[in-house]
This record gives structure tokens, C-alpha cells and sequence, in this order.
């Protein structure tokens, strides 16, 4: 993908707020994703609780899919990578925000 295709996926995807991310045998639900502007390999970020089918998928190394659509963006994509689980709580603090904190009731440290 060439850096000007990429700039302009990821500017879309900025903009839209949520997809619809599946791995392995866990069925696909709803996240929010994250990502840093600055970040060069343009990693996706998902907070998910530790014991959901998505998080065991991932502690496996599991390859998902991310199926994100907005008609305001003009953006339908389907993104494929490998899962990965962090546990760093500096990365978390990172990505927080009003989103993630209604979806956790305990906050950051919800299982």
C-alpha cells in the first residue's frame, strides 16, 4: 500500500469510530479502535475484558479480521492482521477515553 493510500485509510478511519472485529472461532462483535497518528506500522489498538472468546483468540495469536464501514467517510474496508494480547498499562492509559470507560465499569483495572 503506498504511504499517500495509507495516510488517506487512515484519516477515513479516524473518523469512524467502530467495526466489527472476529478471530479464529470468536464470533465478531463491535469495537472501537485506536491507533496512533504518529505510529508508522499503523497498529490497531481494541480494549476488550480478559475473558472474552476475542482476548483468548488473541493470547493465541490468532488471526483476525476488522470489517469497518461508514458511508460519511466514504469508507468499507476489511482489515487482516494477527491478534496479539498487552498487558501494558501505559499503552492502556494511552487509548482511554469516554468510550472505553462506559463499557468498563471498574475502569481500567475491569478484568
Amino acid at each position: 500500500m503506498s504511504d499517500h493510500i495509507k495516510k488517506e485509510f487512515l484519516d477515513r478511519l479516524e473518523d469512524t469510530r467502530v467495526g466489527m472485529l472476529s478471530a479464529g472461532s470468536a464470533r465478531a462483535v463491535p469495537m472501537s479502535h485506536y491507533f496512533d497518528d504518529d505510529d508508522p506500522s499503523a497498529t490497531l489498538w481494541f480494549i476488550t475484558a480478559k475473558q472474552t472468546d476475542l482476548s483468548k483468540a488473541a493470547g493465541a495469536g490468532t488471526p483476525g479480521t476488522f470489517i469497518v464501514s461508514s458511508t460519511d467517510e466514504s469508507l468499507h474496508a476489511r482489515v487482516e492482521g494477527t491478534l496479539s494480547v498487552s498487558n501494558d498499562p501505559a499503552k492502556l492509559d494511552d487509548i482511554w477515553n469516554k468510550v472505553a470507560e462506559a463499557w468498563f465499569e471498574g475502569g481500567k483495572q475491569d478484568p
